[in-house]
């Protein structure tokens, strides 16, 4: 909660600080996730489990090219395990939520068109929300759980990057793009003999959105 109410507190931060050169935008879209890292099995084993992501930016104009996007997220991740028992086709599939702060260094290219390219990337910080779920269906049935909240680090750290292209109107811009993000630090606390863990989130997001 003191998480969640952090998150709050720095929208309600950028929403202040929106000066007359700045934007404000919202956009939303598809999450798709694994884990990765060298004490998790082998990511082509697992296939990408779905999810949503939600939330709001500001841009900050820093050149004609050049801008300063913070962002915030409520982001589904996790991942998805899909195999046989017994004859029986079953899926295993864990998630976890976050809100999600990245700040990204964005650079246009000026086409001199209503369509602008563009290109970014940064860090962001995750904070953990709610207890992670583990969902199992067997033959049509399915069974869920909670799982110990206390298992997992409240802090991720990442990087992200990726492309996106933007529909400049009259009032409003249009965007549609694509991420791809990556951890930087492990999810999972220290095992039994409080040894490190190497498990991180992974994933790439398609979104669309606007801003004014």
């Amino acid at each position: 909660m003191k998480k969640l109410t952090v998150a709050l507190c720095m929208i309600s931060i950028m929403l202040i600080s929106v000066s007359a050169s700045a934007g404000i935008g919202f956009k939303g879209g598809m999450n798709f996730t694994k884990w990765t890292g060298d004490d998790w099995g082998e990511t082509d084993d697992f296939s990408w489990k779905p999810g949503y992501k939600l939330g709001a930016f500001l841009t900050f104009p820093m050149s004609p090219v050049v801008k300063i996007q913070p962002e915030v997220y409520f982001a589904s991740k996790g991942w998805k395990f899909d195999g046989e028992l017994l004859g029986e086709d079953y899926s295993v599939t864990l998630t976890t939520n976050y809100v999600e702060i990245p700040v990204l260094l964005k650079l246009d290219m000026d086409t001199g068109m209503s369509i602008m390219p563009s290109i970014f990337a940064g860090p962001y910080v995750g904070f953990l929300v709610g207890d992670p779920k583990m969902e199992m269906e067997l033959g049509g049935e399915s069974e869920e759980e909670d799982l110990n909240k206390d298992d997992f680090n409240s802090v991720d750290f990442g990087g992200v990057v990726g492309a996106s292209m933007d529909y400049n109107m009259v009032a409003t811009t249009l965007t549609i793009e694509a991420r791809y993000n990556i951890g930087f630090t492990s999810i999972a606390k220290e095992d039994v003999d409080d040894e490190e863990v190497d498990v991180k989130n992974m994933g790439f997001s398609i979104m669309a959105g606007f801003s004014f």
